[in-house]
This record gives C-alpha cells, sequence and structure tokens, in this order.
C-alpha cells in the first residue's frame, strides 16, 4: 500500500501532463461492456474469479500495470464498477470493486449484449453537442 505522504515518489511524472485524447469522444471506442451487464474477472489460473453485475463505468488512464508485459499501461481505458454477486469469493468483505475492460469477461450462462446495445444505442456512451442539460 503507498501511503498518500509518499504517492508523489511513486507516480510518473507525466500524470500532471495527461490530458483527455483530442478526439474525446468522437473516436473514443465504445466499451465492451455497459450497465446491467453479468461479468467476472478474467481467469488466471484454477482459482474461482469474482462476478458480479456492471454498475458503472468511466474513462480513465492507466498508469500502473499488473504486470510487465501489459500493453495498455500509459493509455486511456474503460473501466468498470461491479457490484459483486452475494455468492462470489470476495463478498463478504468486498461489495463493489473496479477492473479494467480487458481484465473482464462476460460471466458463463450471460449473453454478450453489452456491444450490441451500445451500437443501437450509442446516446448511453456520448455526450449532447450543446452544453445544456439533455434527457436521455
Amino acid at each position: 500500500m503507498i501511503h498518500p505522504t509518499n504517492i508523489g515518489d511513486t507516480l510518473p511524472q507525466e500524470i500532471g501532463t495527461t490530458t483527455l485524447p483530442t478526439d474525446f469522444p468522437q473516436n473514443t471506442p465504445f466499451p465492451a461492456f455497459t450497465l446491467g451487464d453479468r461479468v467476472r474477472w478474467k481467469p488466471i489460473d484454477s482459482d474461482p474469479t469474482d462476478f458480479g453485475t456492471i454498475i458503472g463505468f468511466f474513462y480513465a488512464y492507466n498508469l500502473a500495470a499488473d504486470s510487465p508485459t501489459e500493453n495498455h499501461l500509459h493509455h486511456w481505458h474503460w473501466k468498470y464498477l461491479i457490484f459483486l454477486d452475494p455468492t462470489s469469493e470476495s463478498h463478504s468483505f468486498c461489495l463493489a470493486d473496479t477492473a479494467w475492460e480487458n481484465h473482464l469477461e462476460y460471466h458463463e450462462h450471460t449473453t454478450p449484449t453489452g456491444t450490441e446495445r451500445n451500437r443501437t444505442h450509442p446516446e448511453i456512451c456520448q455526450l449532447p453537442t450543446s452544453h445544456a442539460p439533455t434527457r436521455l
């Protein structure tokens, strides 16, 4: 765990200059998953993985890699908030968790509908063209 007083020593210098991509949101890829999708973390070995329902997602800059070979380090990607299923391994001590898109997959017995929904209802991921509040 990083102690708050030492956090500045551990972050890369470019964090101060990180900005949204210049083509955001027009050329931002659609999220692979959307609200209500049932997902699980991709298994690393034979251990069971946590699973649950997506209750939120956001576009974020990935500063830390889980392994030295990950190719999404220092790039913008979708990150998801997952409400863990009551039968999930970690539910007894963690109700919700976050995960990068490439760490997730549809939970078995779940139809992959997220991409289809985003293509059918692109307003889920698009900002209004004016600054006036709009209802979706």
